[in-house]
């Protein structure tokens, strides 16, 4: 399918020896992200494996690469998004997802992410891109457990039944980008992003998707201590609903 929107995708990668995901993985996934998208931007973890980084800084310039150190998703994604904005200012929206999401999402469900990239996209939108429920049933009971009391809260505050909003990606027009990057004081930006739009009379909209199920190359590494998975998956969910209700100035 032939993209003529002018759509960049921004991902944050964060690849350690303790990862599963090969270099065939990354290769394979920036190759039909090229073919997606107008311009593909890496946030790059500086903890990421070495064979990768050498592979990803000899791609050719289509391929925007920026190295970061590894502070947390929060930053990270906010961090992205801020130098997409001024590196690309000809580029109308973009799309945000971790790496290693979108690998399982290029080898699963192609033609979504295609069709997802193509799809026309209108000013002051912020579109949540969430999960099916197959795709969330697919995830750790940990991290089904409290992901669906973040998604209750968030479905009340946005007047939308059904909101996903933990599953870490989102669509947003060029123009929202000054207001996503500033003044930010939550770790997480699920609910810190369209909570800004929603006060700034942005619009905000929902799609779920099957390719942000999970596989075991989207672990958090900590299946093996369950109770503690369980403790950080609740104060991450936490802290995500928190900044759905902070009183402070967008």
């Amino acid at each position: 399918m032939t993209n003529d929107l002018q759509r960049g995708i921004v991902a944050t990668l964060h690849i350690t020896s303790k990862d599963t995901i090969s270099l065939s993985d990354v290769e394979k996934t920036i190759t039909i992200l090229r073919s997606y998208f107008s311009q593909v931007i890496l946030a790059v973890s500086e903890v990421t494996k070495p064979e990768i980084k050498r592979y990803l800084w000899q791609l050719p310039p289509q391929i925007y690469l920026f190295e970061l150190p590894a502070v947390g998703a929060g930053p990270a994604r906010r961090q992205a998004v801020a130098r997409a904005g001024k590196a690309f200012p000809q580029l109308a929206s973009f799309q945000l997802c971790d790496f290693d999401r979108l690998i399982t999402w290029c080898e699963e469900y192609p033609d979504e992410l295609s069709a997802l990239s193509c799809q026309p996209f209108p000013t002051n939108t912020f579109c949540i891109l969430g999960r099916t429920k197959k795709a969330f049933l697919s995830h750790p009971t940990a991290w089904q457990r409290t992901e669906k009391l973040v998604n209750e809260i968030a479905a009340e505050v946005f007047h939308i039944k059904g909101l996903d909003i933990t599953a870490g990606s989102v669509l947003f027009s060029a123009e929202l980008i000054p207001l996503l990057v500033s003044a930010d004081s939550s770790r997480w930006t699920d609910g810190e992003w369209p909570t800004k739009v929603k006060h700034h009379g942005g619009h905000i909209f929902y799609q779920a998707c099957e390719g942000l199920c999970y596989k075991e190359r989207n672990t958090d590494h900590l299946q093996a201590q369950p109770a503690y998975q369980l403790m950080r998956r609740l104060q991450i969910a936490a802290a995500i609903a928190d900044s759905l209700y902070l009183e402070r100035e967008f």
